[in-house]
């Protein structure tokens, strides 16, 4: 609730987390937070002048309903009286990644409310009393902000929560290493917290900066509106002048709060990130399927080999899936990759190169000659091979059957256990395969046969087997269900969550050819309506206005 104030003084809490403290320094109670819910004040400032200027009539009295509805919603934990029935009732709400992400809808409510307040302000602009509530609420803010202005530096602390338990931990820390040399332990605290102050205090600096930033920028738009207000009720503009410089304040006002979230590059510096090096030049000539591991944390986080179509298990996405979410959650907890144990995923993951511009000194990965930071795994696994050894990881009957069993614990039960079995130090991807709920035929051990892959493309996967044995076809591509399905000599089959991450299908003795098809029925539908409801809803609109116009 404390960020409610970011919709008047967005600089407040610092704006956003960033590296450059000059952008933002932000200190608040979202962590990752990237950006302000800002709107604009003379929005707000018109919505509320609209409410006072006169009743509100049952449109108004709606979009107010649902503003004050939706930031009600957005506290989340914190005001959970309308959050947690949406939560667990609402179709698709627990999908917003934040409570906070409903405030999109102020940005509708908001700016109509503030349209009505600006039409009824225009319509009575020669009434003393419209002037008189406009000063009230420009004088409001004004003051509060000048209050800020001078007091903002001692009222608030500038730093969160886990910055203060990480100084304070720190401190104890120095006070441990050094009171066994004998040292005073209040000369150590002293000292540690003087060190503790110096080491934080350029950035309180930036955020007192951004603060009084902010402050400033809020002053000189309150003298703005107050100076087009008293000119239009001077009659020294009209009504139109007015809107015209109203809308000019208004876009302005956002024009520098926006900037601040601007990090344009130039097209040299673009290139420059993008640099086809000897080591994507190595990657292009590979003709066979495999992908990469970039090593390097920065890297691994980035989207830099994907730039190149360049298959990699790292990048940046904004969604992920959470099974392998909790794949790499799982290695990063058990050691990293520098962990042997954990280097049979990178197998399975069919990772047959790693790219670290530090040197590798593993022998499994051997560096690739004339191209530096560029490393060969030869343990790793084809796109697609046959196992026969099936490990089933089921949910466990009694608490499916409980009646306090609840569906969703089941599956998360489940998905850890399969997670956990891929971890486990005498699991052999090559030769086995960790399946949840297998309900399929069961193999010879030691099976043969080779896969072939005939072409891959993002919905449709083809592939031909030939087995003396049959076995179970693991395919190292990631396990989604909703819309994939798999056909074996045309005939449609089940496919496996395998090895957590990927997926599996059941093949016959002898020749087989395999499908995987990602159906786009559902897609296709569903853009039609889209399309459909966008130009019903233009019709409508139309014949609003054209009625209005009559």
């Amino acid at each position: 609730p404390k960020e409610l104030i970011s919709l008047i003084y967005p600089y407040h809490f610092g704006l956003q987390n960033s590296r450059d403290l000059d952008k933002g320094a932000y200190w608040g109670y979202m962590l990752f937070t990237q950006s302000t819910h800002y709107l604009g004040l003379v929005s707000i400032i018109f919505a509320i002048l609209g409410a006072l200027l006169r009743k509100p009539d049952k449109t108004e009295l709606a979009f107010w309903a649902i503003t004050i509805l939706t930031l009600v919603t957005g506290f989340g934990s914190h005001f959970s009286i309308l959050y947690k029935p949406f939560y667990d009732f609402l179709p698709l709400f627990s999908k917003f990644r934040i409570p906070s992400m409903i405030y999109i809808l102020l940005a509708v409510s908001i700016p109509i409310l503030g349209s009505i307040g600006l039409d009824k302000f225009i319509n009575r602009s020669s009434d003393e009393n419209t002037l008189r509530k406009a000063i009230y609420i420009l004088a409001g803010i004004g003051g509060l902000t000048i209050f800020l202005l001078m007091f903002g530096k001692d009222l608030f602390g500038f730093l969160t929560v886990q910055e203060n338990v990480s100084i304070n931990q720190n401190i104890e820390q120095l006070i441990k290493q050094n009171i066994q040399r004998g040292v005073p332990e209040g000369l150590i605290r002293q000292k540690a917290e003087e060190i503790m102050r110096q080491q934080v205090q350029p950035i309180i600096n930036a955020r007192v900066s951004l603060l009084n930033k902010g402050l400033f920028l809020n002053i000189l738009l309150i003298i703005g509106l107050a100076g087009l207000i008293w000119n239009l009720f001077s009659k020294k503009i009209n009504k139109k002048v007015f809107c015209y410089l109203l809308l000019l304040l208004s876009i302005i006002d956002l024009w520098i709060v926006n900037a601040e979230f601007m990090n344009t590059k130039s097209a040299e510096e673009l290139d420059a990130d993008f640099e086809e090096t000897p080591v994507i030049k190595h990657l292009k000539k590979v003709q066979e399927n495999f992908r990469v591991y970039p090593k390097d944390k920065d890297l691994f986080k980035r989207n830099y080999f994907s730039y190149w179509n360049i298959e990699s298990i790292g990048g940046y996405r904004p969604i992920k899936l959470r099974n392998y979410q909790d794949l790499l959650d799982m290695i990063e907890r058990t050691g990293g990759f520098e962990n042997p144990k954990n280097q049979k995923v990178l197998d399975m993951l069919n990772v047959k190169y790693v790219f670290s511009r530090n040197p590798i000194k593993q022998p499994k990965f051997l560096n690739v000659e004339n191209v530096r930071g560029l490393y060969k795994n030869n343990d790793a696994l084809p796109r697609a091979w046959l196992v026969g050894q099936i490990k089933s990881v089921n949910a466990n009957i009694d608490s499916v059957n409980s009646v306090n069993g609840n569906i969703d614990s089941v599956l998360k039960d489940l998905q850890k256990k399969s997670l956990e079995k891929v971890f486990k130090g005498n699991f052999d991807p090559k030769t086995q395969a960790i399946v949840v709920n297998y309900d399929g035929p069961d193999f010879a051990e030691n099976i043969s046969g080779d896969v072939i892959i005939n072409s891959i493309t993002e919905n449709r996967i083809e592939l031909t087997s030939s087995s003396s044995t049959g076995g179970l076809l693991v395919l190292s591509e990631i396990y989604y269900k909703p819309g994939w399905k798999a056909l074996v000599n045309g005939d449609e089959v089940t496919i496996y969550q395998t090895n957590h991450v990927l997926r599996s299908v059941n093949i016959p003795k002898g020749k087989a050819d395999i499908v995987f098809e990602y159906d786009t029925a559902s897609w296709s539908r569903t853009r039609i309506l889209s399309r459909l409801s966008f130009f019903f809803i233009l019709v409508i609109l139309g014949g609003i206005f054209w009625k209005q116009r009559d």
